[in-house]
């Protein structure tokens, strides 16, 4: 511990030493995450549960179509703080899921009560089967099912999720924990019965898991009170790791040694108060995500590119855009406001890669961006030829529920398949298709490489004019052995489980 030149702690000193041994502290605020298909009321819902007044908000019948995600702040009687994570509809960030389910955090599950019986049961299995992807195996969600519409179906609508509900806590009980209870909603209703229910669960849900969450109290000072000062005295919310372990260590937190100060940053971490990525720190996460969302969407809007590939200058150009607003705001000289942008570009690459904003091709200066793609091209590129009668094809498939093919782990494939085989490749959200010329004999391949619905897949199709059966199994096996090893890379836990079979094809002979 410092110590003054008298050999005595300083007033300061003994009060923030004693942080060290006053136990714990519970947070006080809950994450809760939304996931599930497109239009099915999570923005409403999400009012509905504040007691938003809807009367001054006609519009909210018609929110808008959202890319990536949202992160906003807000607070539901009984439950008290909350932290809303929506991720749009859109599972392609299953890194940013990932992260904020920290410890103190659960899931809500939105469906629809208008799917049929069939679709109400296949979107729920795939959007758990997504969920448990997103995260550590180690890592057992805590997850909430609901259905909105509820006002707009017969009375048996209850009755439908909740045996949808029952089935899935059969499913997946050794690797989520599901609510036994599923939630009929009317969303625009936030003072049903089942709304009451659901803030009650949720309240419920918060006690159990703030107390497993309990954080080391240096960390709370440290979060209160060291962060904001960090962020003010730089002018940005980005530090090397080592200027804030060294902050710890000093007054007016002093951590007795360089051990503890790296356990606090270790924890900060772990629980998502901070993120810590190529010897840098994000000391504010919450920003940091609505500036790579700001940055990603700015890139879509502006229709650099319709076939999703954009490159480092695309992105920088953006960056720009993003920041021109700031130069009169900061008061700051021309030139400092383009080194900063300058030295934000390549962390905020940094950033948006390891969420799976975008996707490097293969060490090019070309990005791949999930969300720029089209929701699908399949029927414009994939149609009858009569010239290519020749159909193979391989499905690699996952022989357990737990484990599935992640959005991440297939973009990273189409990555790899894009900048190994040098054609013409139309891609889409679920899939490509690559164009092939055989230059030595001058005759056209064609392979589809798609993911299944519920994640558990990929299938990958080859077709070729008559005769050409070998070149059309060679073609194949390249590709197979690209998915195989790009798969081994990014998950072996999900690589060992994968069964290779031959796929039936007489459907895709069009």
């Amino acid at each position: 511990m410092a110590v003054d030149i008298n050999g005595t702690r300083t007033a300061r000193q003994q009060r923030f030493a004693g942080l060290y041994y006053m136990g714990d502290v519970l947070p006080d605020r809950l994450n809760v995450c939304f996931i599930g298909p497109p239009q099915t009321g999570r923005t409403t819902l999400m009012k509905s549960l504040q007691n938003c007044p809807f009367g001054e908000q006609p519009e909210h019948h018609n929110t808008k179509l959202r890319m990536g995600f949202d992160i906003s702040r807000g607070s539901v009687p009984d439950v008290g703080k909350v932290m809303f994570c929506d991720l749009a509809s859109n599972s392609s960030f299953q890194k940013i899921l990932s992260f904020m389910c920290s410890s103190n955090a659960v899931i809500v599950l939105l469906l629809s009560l208008l799917l049929s019986e069939f679709d109400l049961l296949a979107h729920c299995q795939h959007w758990l089967s997504y969920l448990r992807a997103s995260l550590d195996q180690s890592v057992k969600p805590r997850v909430f099912i609901a259905a909105s519409h509820f006002d707009q179906t017969p009375r048996h609508g209850q009755l439908r999720l909740q045996d949808v509900a029952n089935r899935m806590c059969e499913l997946f009980q050794d690797s989520i924990i599901i609510n036994p209870h599923a939630f009929a909603l009317d969303c625009t209703q936030s003072q049903s019965d089942q709304m009451k229910e659901l803030r009650k669960s949720l309240a419920d849900a918060k006690e159990l898991v703030c107390k497993q969450a309990a954080c080391p109290r240096p960390c709370v000072a440290v979060v209160c009170q060291l962060l904001p000062t960090l962020c003010g005295k730089r002018g940005s919310y980005i530090v090397p790791k080592g200027e804030l372990v060294n902050a710890i260590t000093q007054e007016p937190y002093s951590a007795e040694t360089q051990e503890v100060a790296e356990n606090i940053f270790d924890y900060l971490c772990h629980e998502q108060m901070i993120f810590q990525r190529d010897n840098l720190t994000v000391l504010d996460v919450r920003r940091c995500f609505r500036e790579l969302l700001s940055l990603t969407t700015t890139v879509v809007q502006s229709s650099l590119s319709i076939d999703g590939i954009v490159t480092n200058d695309d992105i920088h150009q953006s960056l720009l855009k993003l920041k021109a607003y700031q130069k009169g705001r900061d008061r700051i000289g021309r030139h400092r406001v383009q080194s900063r942008v300058e030295l934000t570009l390549e962390w905020m690459l940094h950033l948006m890669q390891y969420f799976g904003l975008c996707f490097n091709l293969n060490g090019q200066d070309k990005y791949l961006v999930p969300g720029q793609l089209p929701e699908s091209q399949r029927e414009k590129v994939w149609s009858a030829n009569r010239q290519l009668p020749v159909y193979i094809g391989y499905r690699q498939h996952c022989k357990s529920n737990v484990h599935t093919i992640s959005h991440e782990m297939f973009y990273a494939i189409m990555c790899q398949v894009y900048t190994m085989v040098d054609d013409n490749a139309t891609l889409w959200q679920g899939g490509m298709v690559l164009e092939t010329l055989n230059r030595s004999q001058g005759f056209p391949l064609q392979c589809l490489l798609e993911i299944a619905f519920d994640n558990s897949a990929t299938d990958i199709v080859v077709r070729g004019p008559k005769g050409r059966d070998e070149d059309c199994r060679q073609l194949l096996d390249r590709i197979n052995n690209m998915v195989v090893n790009v798969l081994k890379q990014r998950n072996p836990a999900t690589a060992v489980h994968l069964v290779k079979s031959n796929l039936n094809v007489k459907h895709m002979k069009l």
